[in-house]
């Protein structure tokens, strides 16, 4: 019940934020809002990381990610490819140099791998909506996205509660089941759906 009530105030306390830097057609807001939560999505995966016996460089992964949404944020179609790559390169140089100097081998490169996962989702991955709110129809385009992410996540949380019985075996969350995985992915076709109806965008085949 305290989960769920959680869940609830921080969606009606960052929905409003989330609309407002839609909305307003200077993409800095927006970007500083990506920049924001992706941070935050850093330290919660490094936490829960840890209680698992893991752990990575937090203090270089951070400005290497805010140094990606910067990337999305001052150029546009995706120039200067060099410069993404240059700070994956970095990312890998610095931390295997740091590897070096480590007894526990096997844990450092678990670290290093850890942390090109989190640039590669939290970082290149997150940092392609600021492009994508750039499209023409970036706002709609989002605004789909948005809401097929959401459903998903609350599909699967409320399927799985309420019906789920057989775990996935998922280490880092031992909770999650097959029913809520299947309820999710459902929740977030159907939202999908609904949405691309709603802003009337064109590339659904149906």
């Amino acid at each position: 019940m305290k989960e769920t009530l959680l869940r609830i105030l921080s969606a009606v306390l960052f929905t409003p934020v989330l609309i407002l830097t839609l909305i307003l057609e200077n993409h800095l807001y927006f970007t500083l809002l990506i920049s924001i939560v992706g941070v935050l999505g850093l330290f919660e995966i490094y936490a829960m990381l840890k209680k698992k016996g893991y752990s990575f460089y937090l203090p270089l992964l951070v400005p290497l990610t805010l140094g990606v949404y910067a990337y999305y944020f001052f150029y546009s179609g995706f120039q200067k490819p060099e410069i993404l790559i240059a700070i994956i390169l970095s990312l890998i140089l610095i931390t295997s140099f740091i590897v070096v100097f480590k007894k526990d081998l096997e844990k450092s490169f678990i670290s290093l791998s850890l942390m090109l996962m989190g640039l590669i989702y939290i970082g290149l991955m997150w940092g392609t909506l600021i492009k994508i709110k750039e499209l023409d129809n970036g706002l709609k385009h989002l605004l789909v996205l948005i809401a097929m992410t959401w459903f998903c996540d609350i599909g699967a949380y409320f399927t799985g509660k309420t019906i789920g019985k057989h775990k996935m075996g998922i280490v880092t969350s031992p909770g999650k089941t097959l029913e809520g995985f299947i309820g999710g992915i459902l929740f977030s076709l159907i939202a999908g759906f609904i949405a691309v109806r709603l802003t009337h965008l064109d590339f659904y085949p149906w």
